[in-house]
This record gives C-alpha cells, sequence and structure tokens, in this order.
C-alpha cells in the first residue's frame, strides 16, 4: 500500500511540476511576447515623435517662408504705389490733362503725431512745365467737420504748431510745405479744403477738398 500510494503521489507530483512547467513557459513566452510588443511601441512612439518635431520644424519654415513671402510683397506693393505716384507726379507735371494743367495741388498726405491730436502734414504743389514762369502765391487749410453735434469749420493756418511753416509758395514746377497742427478738444475732421490764391492774380485761385480718412497715414500712428 506504501509502495502504491508513494507512486501515486510521485505522478501526482510529476504531473504538478509538468503543469507548473508549462503554465511558467506560457507565462514567459506571455512576458517575451509583451516586451516585444513594448518595444514595438516604444519604437513606434520614437518615430512619432521625430515625425512631430520635423513635422513642426517644416511648419516653422513653412510659416517663416510664408512670412517671408508675404513681406517681400508688400515691400513690393509698396514700392509699387510709390513708383505710380512718382509717376502720376512727373505726369502731371510734364504732360498734363488740358483741364488739369496749370497751378493745383498734387497731394495731400496727414498722419498722426506722438502728441494727443497732433496731425502732421505733407502738401505739395505743381504747375506744367508749359508755364515757364514762377508762380507765387499763398495756401489756406481749412478743416470741415463736427464739434458738440454742430458742423464747424478750423482755420489750420492758426494752429499750425513751431517751427511753423511758411504758407506762402513760389517755384517753377512744385513745392512741398511741411508742417504740424493740433486740432481742438472734441472736433471730429471730415475732410480738408486747400485754397491756393496766386500773388500775381487772386481771381486765379484754385480750391481742392480732400476726404479726411482717405489722405490719413498709417505711419506715426
Amino acid at each position: 500500500m506504501l509502495i502504491v500510494a508513494a507512486g501515486g503521489l510521485y505522478r501526482f507530483a510529476q504531473a504538478q511540476v509538468e503543469c507548473d512547467w508549462a503554465m511558467t513557459q506560457a507565462l514567459l513566452r506571455q512576458q517575451r511576447d509583451l516586451q516585444e510588443e513594448m518595444r514595438n511601441l516604444r519604437e513606434d512612439n520614437r518615430d512619432l515623435s521625430e515625425q512631430v518635431v520635423r513635422t513642426q520644424r517644416g511648419r516653422q519654415i513653412d510659416d517663416a517662408a510664408t512670412l517671408e513671402m508675404q513681406e517681400t510683397l508688400l515691400s513690393q506693393q509698396a514700392e509699387i504705389a510709390e513708383m505710380q505716384e512718382q509717376l502720376a507726379f512727373f505726369r502731371g507735371i510734364v504732360s498734363p490733362d488740358e483741364s488739369a494743367a496749370g497751378l493745383r495741388p498734387h497731394r495731400l498726405a496727414l498722419w498722426r503725431g506722438t502728441e494727443p491730436r497732433v496731425y502732421h502734414f505733407s502738401l505739395t504743389l505743381i504747375q506744367s512745365v508749359r508755364n515757364e514762369r514762377k508762380v507765387s502765391g499763398d495756401v489756406h487749410l481749412t478743416a470741415h467737420g463736427v464739434q458738440g453735434g454742430k458742423s464747424r469749420e478750423i482755420d489750420l493756418d492758426d494752429l499750425l504748431l513751431k517751427p511753423q511753416p511758411s504758407m506762402s509758395f513760389k517755384f517753377r514746377y512744385f513745392q512741398e510745405i511741411n508742417g504740424a497742427f493740433r486740432l481742438p478738444e472734441g472736433f471730429d475732421p471730415g475732410k480738408v479744403e486747400v485754397l491756393i490764391t496766386r500773388s500775381d492774380d487772386e481771381d486765379l485761385s484754385v480750391t481742392e477738398s480732400y476726404d479726411w480718412q482717405s489722405i490719413l497715414k498709417n505711419t506715426g500712428a
């Protein structure tokens, strides 16, 4: 009986060992599989991270290139606009239209100063080469707008800041007048009127009106 019991116990122990061995091998295989999968996942993650970095760098490069192209385009557009303005200026002097020939304002530009309500201005006067003699006279600037809910006209000549420019002119082909003025508190300008009066004949005065917003530049704003 002891021999039989010992044999049964041996077979049971052997079967248990074999079962444990099989389970151990299965666990080891599962562990290896998990380790292999983890390595694969880490490699995929590293690849994805590198791809994200490359994508971000490429995007930054693309953004920088796009920004540079936009800046170049804006610069070129500004140069073209300046050239067109210069071309119109010389055309106005050399070969003006019959209706535009003679003394007249060519350009009026405004831009904000560093102090409140202060504006700088640049006024260019021209006459065609058909008139070979010099022309002289005075210029008056008038601002039309609203103050306190009522329409108001303001003589900008009285608001000029020091150093005050001379509002008189004397030239053969063109002259530029530059200066600055301070608008009164609460005044909302709508347009600027330029009155040119010749000293040799006051009946030959020229008047031109400009919309305030259309001649207000962003420079210095």
